[in-house]
């Protein structure tokens, strides 16, 4: 069936052709792999081209397996909900409109909101972390075996990225439970955060601080963060989680830290990613 095609298609289109050019851009974005310029701008206009690409078929059909919803609109829609969280700016999507149609419907869908939450688009894309510029990182304590951790937008087929979140979750529900229960798969997401602080005095490594110090179990903190430009002077903060789906709660993390009313202003989400 030629929409069945369609569906394999496209999934093959990003496993085989715009996966390595996005991990190129986004582990950057948030230091995990070191800044190379030529190389971060020579992915990030790849990408964009691609993009341009999906955005031609989406001017034919409506979904990418045609006129019906598919898999394939799930599963691009993980891949396209970061890079319009972080890369893909206002001006960028003019050039996309088709795209960013279907993106924003896929966003509205009660699967994707149950599951995801709201998912924002950026306005101005981040820039990549630079050695010379990163504020130096606060070191939390740490969980057990976090080092495997240190990765968190490490490809889905790794198993030694997810190997410390997968063996907390194990430990957690057979604790629970009582009985060792058989290994199955551990769904994570991660979470990206913009937190305002309540003026231009605040301090945005005192906030981080604090954040860090939220301790939870199967909560694990990127110990980089990024300082944003809002306006007047005054920067937000963008910070990074992981979490594990079954033991950890979002909506607590993000209370927690609205918490803190006499140094931040407000907490949201901006990217809501399963890995």
């Amino acid at each position: 069936m030629y929409e069945n095609a369609l569906v394999e298609q496209w999934i093959a289109w990003f496993q085989t052709t715009f996966r390595t050019h996005y991990h190129q851009v986004v582990w950057p974005l948030f230091g995990v792999i070191p800044y190379d310029p030529a190389k971060y701008n020579a992915n990030l206009k790849i990408i964009k081209d691609l993009a341009k690409r999906a955005d031609m078929h989406l001017k034919k059909y409506e979904f990418f397996g045609g006129s019906a919803l598919s898999a394939a609109d799930f599963y691009l829609l993980n891949v396209f909900k970061f890079v319009f969280g972080t890369v893909f700016d206002s001006g960028f999507r003019k050039a996309i409109p088709n795209l960013t149609r279907w993106f924003q419907g896929m966003t509205q869908h009660p699967t994707v909101l149950k599951f995801y939450g709201i998912v924002k688009m950026c306005d101005k894309a981040l820039k990549p972390v630079s050695i010379k510029d990163t504020a130096k990182p606060i070191e939390p304590a740490k969980p057990a075996q976090e080092d495997d951790m240190d990765d968190l937008f490490g490809d889905d087929d790794d198993e030694e990225t997810l190997a410390a979140a997968k063996k907390a979750a194990e430990a957690a529900k057979e604790k629970a439970k009582g009985k060792k229960e058989k290994k199955k798969e551990v769904e994570q997401s991660l979470i990206m955060f913009e937190v305002k602080p309540l003026d231009s005095d605040t301090s945005l490594d005192e906030v981080a601080k604090r954040i860090f110090d939220i301790k939870r179990e199967g909560v694990f903190w990127k110990t980089e963060y990024k300082k944003e430009p809002v306006a007047f002077g005054i920067f937000k903060l963008i910070i990074g989680v992981t979490v594990i789906d079954e033991i950890a709660s979002v909506d607590d993390l993000q209370e927690t830290m609205e918490s803190f009313d006499d140094m931040v202003q407000s907490v949201e989400i901006t990217a809501f990613t399963k890995i």
